[in-house]
């Protein structure tokens, strides 16, 4: 390729940089042989490399400016992501209700287990990501906001359980109290794994609608 056509394809290039891979591969792939073919047209027309590498890049114009227009697209599709926060929210507490049913009859806590704290707070971190990632994956728009919410109302339900008990057992404040950080510690990793089934999810409708 002319190597005047490799640093504009580069220019365009670091300017989708904040996109995802595949879009952005996909994009600068296009572009690339577009370009191509427009510079072998015009050759065939008679004009010279040179000449024809420099009226192609005029019409496309800056990379700069195409970069930013397509960074722009990238944008303003994300109205049209699936969900609402409402579908986000009831999606994560199934889910999370679900697998901790699921992990209660399949994989219950042995008594006498040396680690039973850590054992259920592990299942439960590990139940809060996944079922973040469902709800990202599913409902990506408000994927995030939906996991915090249903966090919050889980946490505020804790709080309200532990103020109204009248007497507390050091049994019970052992099994409470690490349940509020657990807690706080759930919400981040499942708004965490909402971001990456999220993601996953606007790339893949991105990928289809560039193939398309």
């Amino acid at each position: 390729m002319h190597s005047q056509l490799e640093t504009y394809i580069q220019q365009v290039e670091t300017g989708l940089e904040a996109l995802p891979p595949e879009f952005r591969e996909c994009e600068v792939e296009e572009i690339r042989q577009h370009i191509e073919a427009m510079v072998a047209t015009r050759i065939e027309l008679g004009q010279s490399e040179t000449a024809a590498v420099a009226e192609t890049l005029a019409q496309f114009g800056k990379g700069r400016k195409v970069s930013a227009g397509l960074v722009r697209a990238y944008e303003r599709c994300e109205p049209c992501l699936p969900g609402n926060i409402l579908q986000a929210i009831v999606l994560n507490v199934t889910a999370g209700t679900i697998l901790s049913s699921l992990r209660m009859n399949l994989l219950p806590i042995v008594a006498g287990s040396p680690f039973p704290l850590a054992q259920h707070y592990g299942f439960g971190l590990l139940i809060a990501a996944f079922a973040g990632w469902l709800t990202g994956a599913f409902f990506p728009r408000q994927a995030v906001k939906g996991v915090f919410i249903a966090h919050a109302i889980s946490m505020v339900t804790i709080i309200a359980t532990f103020c109204q008990t009248p007497s507390h057992s050091p049994e019970y404040q052992n099994y409470m109290i690490p349940a509020m950080g657990i807690g706080v510690v759930g919400a981040i990793s499942g708004m965490l794994a909402a971001t990456a089934g999220s993601t996953w999810r606007k790339t893949r409708l991105r990928r289809s609608r560039a193939l398309n």
